[in-house]
């Protein structure tokens, strides 16, 4: 099937936001669709947040709960070295070697694991 697509107009777009921009921005609008959820902790929140970037799936905020304590269980993980499972190389490659060496030195590219896509 032929697109209609004109391709040579995606050379017209004039962004108007840096990509930190575009950031701060969705996570503003975030927020704001998010308003106040007291059943999240302020640590919780962040976490929601980000997942909420990450899907745009905003339904999140009704639906994630958290038991334990995951946040403390995961930061303790990645304090021991702990291997990293993404589904996607996408996420894998979003990953901060930097910032994990930040947490424990020894992290390297071996720690970071993706088998599905």
């Amino acid at each position: 099937m032929k697109s209609d697509f004109d391709h040579s107009l995606l050379e017209k777009i004039e962004w108007e936001m840096s990509g930190p921009e575009i950031e701060r921005e969705s996570f503003r609008r975030i927020e704001q669709e998010m308003g106040t959820t007291p059943h999240f902790s302020p640590r919780e929140r962040v976490i929601a947040r980000r997942l909420i970037h990450t899907t745009a799936d905003f339904s999140l905020v009704d639906n994630l709960r958290f038991s334990g304590d995951p946040i403390t269980a995961g930061l303790c993980a990645l304090k021991d070295g702990a291997p990293i499972y993404s589904d996607s190389s996408m996420i894998r490659s979003g990953i901060s070697q930097a910032r994990l060496r930040t947490i424990n030195p020894a992290y390297s590219p071996e720690h970071l694991h993706c088998y599905v896509a």
